[in-house]
Order: structure tokens, then C-alpha cells, then sequence
């Protein structure tokens, strides 16, 4: 499901890319949807890039290689985690 939906916001990115090249993209991913946005990055043909992206409690692992995803973001990638976060158990 994460990677069917990767899929579609890769697309959805793309075409936003190449009908207005000076657009601003930043996401801003929550949990799951880091994971999607991720993938999704990773999916984007060579040459697309958005501006910026930030991962709220995200879902991926600490050793999961965002190498391939970070060749898509022309700015930075911020991630935010809390000691607090019951779910992730950081």
C-alpha cells in the first residue's frame, strides 16, 4: 500500500515539476507518510527535485538508506523525533 501510494504522489510530483519548474514543493510528511514520501522520492525520475522535505515521527528505520531520496531534495531533508513518542519507543 506505502508504495502503490508512492507511486501516485511520484506522479502527482512530477507533473507539478514540469508544469510550473519554478514552483516551491516542500512536504511535510507525518509517521507513515514519512515512509510514503520517501518512497515516493526515491521513485522520481532523474532530474526531479523538490525544495525541501520534513519528517514529523517518522517511520522508517535508522538504517533505512535515504541516499536515493536525498538525490531528489535541492535543500534539506529535516527530520523531528521526541523521547516522548509512544509509538516509535525512542
Amino acid at each position: 500500500e506505502k508504495r502503490a501510494r508512492a507511486v501516485r504522489l511520484a506522479h502527482e510530483l512530477t507533473g507539478a515539476r514540469a508544469a510550473n519548474p519554478d514552483l516551491t514543493i516542500s512536504i511535510i510528511a507525518l509517521s507513515a507518510g514519512t515512509a510514503v514520501t520517501a518512497f515516493a522520492l526515491e521513485a522520481l525520475p532523474a532530474g526531479i527535485e523538490v525544495d525541501q522535505v520534513v519528517f514529523l515521527s517518522g517511520s522508517l528505520s535508522q538504517d533505512y538508506d535515504l541516499a536515493p531520496a536525498l538525490q531528489h531534495i535541492r535543500g534539506k531533508l529535516t527530520c523531528f523525533t521526541s523521547r516522548a513518542d509512544l509509538v516509535l519507543g525512542v
